[in-house]
């Protein structure tokens, strides 16, 4: 910046009257000049007296030359780097040679122009990497804390120029493709223009969009298969080119295993659906699959032509089932048959051996004063059970409600919770009102008629078809002589699922019973019709009707340990919040376990431990975060110790990793953006090469000014004597005194 200036000898206050008095003298000796002397004459004669006077002030007045200029130690010039995903995955810039080159490499060519006097803070914007782009030739780029977009960079930059003690910025250029994923740019700009800091733009990259053919599964993929049973991959196929393109798509697993591949045609910006088998698997276990398409011409985002899925193949789920009664009746004895080689259902029981209550009633088989209790099962039972903690394998319990009470309020008091704390399953079989109060909210209805068939009694499906598969299709006849009971008055939340011949639900379940499900059969000699006529059809409506009800009361348990996941999956360079949630032996949060979570990527050796925190706002949740460092799979292995003594809970799961997040999804950039914000400050817009001299700078920054007479100091006196003899040279020479 420069400027003129005055050093006057005197004030300016004590000059100015002499000067008018003596310019208002010369006015007056001009008009008394003898008239005979020519108006051109008189003129010059006038002109010579008024500029020796003007000569004479500016001797007086002394003008000075000022140059402004920054202390090139007093300030610094910021420069903002973009170096998120969308700067490295398309190269639409241009070296010094002509050949393409990336935004990102484009970028380190402009900041290696700049004047090596000048302080510069050089910020690396963004921290979501990739591994495709070489963000170490930056290494002199100063990484913003966190995750930072342009608007974040840009309150980065107000806070720091706010500091104490900082080196004031006297400039800002930004370096960018616009791909502003935060949304915050422009509002920070308009904080940095009322502070008086102009941010010029540098804007790189075209703004057409990017030609991509990308691969990805499709949700419809499964991530479970049972062992032995094949599945379908689902692949979409999804192209932004303007002609149609055919593609050979690969599906292989990883680390051997069978390959296969199709070809599809993918519309001109449109997509395609390509399905591919799944081999079954003998063995339970993970199965790590890899769809690849090859490099088509046009295709400028290569990253995308892999995918990733992760398939478990599971056995099937055993549901444990655990009997509770009084005495081993017929129902129980022929549940026991029903569920015996079920590969889906284990039964377990404790039964308490009364006495008969009736005279000439035989006594209940194996009942033994000395041993009252029989047991079935891995664990023998001496009593029912009576503490949380002992329904931790178990998922459905059948009891008899005539059973219920002798049930102490302990052992009625574990069975409600493992039904709403535990998400565990409850049948009640018999006359439900004879149930005790503490375990009344476990019953879906109430006012309960005993009835006994006639011959033309029959179960039928009811509206709702919810639990049962391909059973009472048609109403089935209940044999003769059979008892059973039926609810008058179903709760508002209970469904009926099997209904008699006047309506009445003989079958009630309640998906809501805090965490677990409810139902209430009323069919107590369902044994019967495996003597029923005819003798091929019954035996399999007997034994489905009890297996596919126990496996669906027993598929709502909540497990002891859970993962919870983003929504949107596992994002590689980026921070991924991940909890796991932990349930103790008796069901409920468990407030003092002692959980570690490690991370192994799939694709080389080692572990990452991830540190967790307790949630202060949920108990038994422990969060932390991990940020994966490519997008191979991850397995997470979670160790969990509910109390020190404890044996340890141990959790594993792989997921796949998906490339990029929000900034890579569209490549195309966005100038307009970037013209905004130097619009808004006051900067300057910059095309193809950044001119680091016309950089606008900010008035508040320390400056060196430079001064020098903007004349040498004598020159105007002389001057003005020479205006003065030269008017009294022309006086004399025209005969004037």
């Amino acid at each position: 910046m420069e400027g003129l200036s005055l050093s006057p000898l005197l004030p300016p206050a004590l000059l100015l009257p002499p000067l008018l008095a003596l310019a208002a003298l010369a006015c007056l000796l001009a008009r008394r000049q003898a008239k005979c002397l020519p108006a051109t004459l008189r003129a010059t004669l006038l002109g010579l007296r008024l500029a020796a006077l003007a000569l004479l002030a500016l001797w007086l007045l002394r003008p000075i030359r000022w140059t402004d200029t920054p202390r090139e130690d007093g300030s610094r010039i910021a420069v903002l780097a973009d170096a998120t995903a969308s700067m490295g995955l398309r190269r639409d810039c241009r070296d010094a040679a002509g050949h393409p080159v990336t935004r990102w490499e484009a970028l380190l060519a402009q900041v290696a122009t700049a004047p090596q006097s000048t302080p510069l803070l050089l910020w690396r914007v963004g921290t979501r990497e990739h591994p495709a782009l070489p963000w170490e030739e930056g290494a002199s780029f100063t990484p913003l804390a966190g995750q930072t977009d342009l608007g974040a960079a840009l309150e980065a930059l107000e806070k720091e120029s706010r500091r104490p003690g900082a080196l004031p910025l006297r400039a800002v250029l930004l370096i960018s493709d616009g791909r502003d994923w935060g949304g915050r740019l422009l509002a920070q700009a308009k904080s940095l223009a009322e502070m008086g800091l102009p941010v010029s733009t540098l804007a790189l990259g075209e703004a057409t969009p990017c030609g991509d053919v990308k691969v990805e599964f499709d949700p419809r993929t499964p991530t479970t298969l049972p062992v032995g049973e094949e599945g379908t991959a689902y692949l979409r196929l999804a192209s932004t080119l303007p002609h149609p393109q055919r593609v050979t798509v690969h599906l292989r697993e990883l680390h051997g295993g069978a390959s296969t591949q199709a070809e599809a045609v993918v519309p001109p910006g449109g997509e395609a659906l390509c399905p591919l088998p799944l081999p079954a698997a003998q063995t339970p276990g993970e199965r790590l699959y890899l769809a690849e398409i090859p490099p088509l011409p046009g295709d400028e985002q290569p990253a995308n032509n892999t995918a990733c899925q992760v398939v478990e193949y599971q056995p099937p789920p055993v549901r444990q089932v655990l009997y509770l009664g009084t005495t081993p009746d017929w129902e129980w004895r022929f549940l026991r048959k029903a569920l015996a080689g079920s590969p889906s259902l284990a039964l377990q029981a404790a039964i308490l051996l009364l006495p008969p209550e009736k005279k000439g009633e035989g006594l209940s088989p194996s009942w033994r004063p000395q041993r009252p209790f029989f047991s079935l099962g891995k664990t023998p039972r001496e009593d029912f059970p009576s503490t949380e903690a002992e329904y931790a394998g178990v998922d459905v319990v059948v009891l008899p409600c005539q059973a219920a009470a002798a049930l102490t309020t302990p052992q009625q008091e574990a069975l409600l919770s493992f039904v709403q704390n535990r998400g565990g399953g409850i049948l009640w079989t018999g006359d439900a009102s004879r149930l005790p109060a503490t375990l009344a909210p476990l019953r879906p209805g109430k006012d309960f008629q005993a009835c006994r068939s006639n011959g033309t009694a029959h179960g039928e499906a009811a509206p709702e078809r919810m639990v049962f598969e391909g059973l009472f299709l048609q109403p089935e006849p209940l044999p003769p002589d059979t008892l059973f009971t039926r609810c008058r008055q179903p709760r508002p939340t209970a469904r009926p699922i099997l209904q008699d011949d006047t309506a009445t639900p003989l079958l009630l379940v309640e998906g809501n019973c805090g965490a677990g499900r409810a139902a209430w059969s009323g069919l107590t000699e369902s044994w019967r019709w495996a003597f029923a006529a005819p003798p091929k059809t019954t035996p399999s409506l007997h034994r489905n009707y009890w297996r596919q009800l126990l496996g669906w009361l027993g598929g709502n348990r909540q497990p002891q340990l859970e993962l919870e996941l983003p929504e949107t999956g596992l994002l590689a360079h980026e921070e991924n919040r991940i909890a796991l949630r932990v349930l103790g032996p008796d069901f409920r949060p468990a407030l003092e376990a002692q959980a570690t979570l490690a991370a192994i990527p799939l694709d080389k050796q080692g572990q990452e431990f991830i540190p967790l925190a307790p949630d202060p706002h949920e108990p038994g949740r422990f969060a932390g975060a991990y940020t994966p460092g490519n997008t191979a799979p991850v397995q997470f292995v979670a160790t969990v110790r509910c109390t020190p003594d404890s044996p340890p809970l141990t959790l594993k799961k792989s997921l796949p990793v998906q490339a990029a997040g929000q900034e890579a999804e569209e490549l195309a950039a966005q100038p307009e953006l970037l013209r905004d914000v130097a619009r808004i400050t006051g900067g300057r817009v910059f095309q193809g090469q950044v001119d680091w001299e016309r950089l606008p700078l900010s008035g508040n920054i320390p400056r060196h000014r430079q001064e020098a007479p903007f004349l040498p100091p004598a020159l105007p006196l002389l001057c003005a004597v020479a205006c003065l003899l030269a008017e009294y040279t022309l006086r004399r020479k025209n005969g004037q005194p």
